[in-house]
């Protein structure tokens, strides 16, 4: 991969052409990439810092899938501002080169009892990701307006620095519970501050398609994108 990195730099150089890298939160660099040789190679890398946490992976429990610090007794390493700095300190990549990518999808989990005063990291009463949305069809996904339909009729939500999570019971016909994990416009505005102030490079939207690209939920279009593009004018 390295030796391909390097190569595509060399021709895309001639035509002025950019060469970028995406990069997921939980992926080992270290095992795909000799990222000291490859940094320099690139215009910029994306960093897609979320799913932190994500029923596929640990079915029976469920976290912040996307904080932008450690909230207390948490791991120390599943969050935005850990990732950013890692990749400074270790990897020696400049902030100017970093994309900071902000997710607008929710993750989600089936409950099998309703949750009495939930507080994240949830071990209990889960089981596994929840049926996909009408348009991503996705297992423990919903994109931003299939998530906001279902927070309309969910009174139990909680909203923290790190992140929200939503959760109601089962109940006729639902035959089992839903709790849901998700950005909201704050904690999205909180990262795009967070990226200027770092004078990182840029902002990634995962992904464009996952916006409220109708307006069915607030009655306008791309609602998180202009949010972000607001910010950053």
């Amino acid at each position: 991969m390295t030796k391909l990195i390097r190569t595509m730099k060399s021709r895309f150089h001639k035509d002025h052409l950019s060469l970028s890298l995406t990069i997921m939160s939980n992926t080992p660099v270290e095992s795909y990439y000799d990222m000291p040789v490859i940094v320099d190679s690139l215009d910029f890398i994306t960093l897609a810092a979320f799913d932190y946490s994500n029923p596929q992976e640990t079915p029976s429990k469920a976290d912040y899938f996307a904080p932008l610090y450690a909230p207390d007794k948490h791991h120390t390493t599943t969050n935005v501002n850990f990732t950013v700095q890692q990749w400074w300190t270790h990897h020696k990549l400049p902030f100017e080169k970093i994309n900071l990518g902000i997710a607008v999808f929710a993750r989600t989990w089936n409950t099998t009892k309703p949750l009495k005063d939930p507080k994240m990291p949830i071990t209990k009463l889960l089981k596994g990701p929840a049926p996909g949305g009408y348009n991503t069809r996705t297992t423990g996904l919903l994109a931003w307006p299939e998530m906001c339909k279902k927070l309309s009729k969910i009174t139990n939500v909680s909203k923290k620095n790190f992140g929200s999570f939503a959760y109601r019971p089962a109940s006729p016909p639902n035959k089992q519970g839903l709790l849901i994990t998700y950005d909201d416009l704050d904690s999205i505005r909180e990262k795009v501050k967070f990226a200027q102030a770092k004078k990182l490079h840029g902002i990634a939207l995962f992904d464009l398609s996952y916006d409220d690209f109708r307006g069915k939920c607030r009655g306008e279009r791309y609602v998180m994108l202009k949010a972000i593009k607001k910010l950053l004018n």
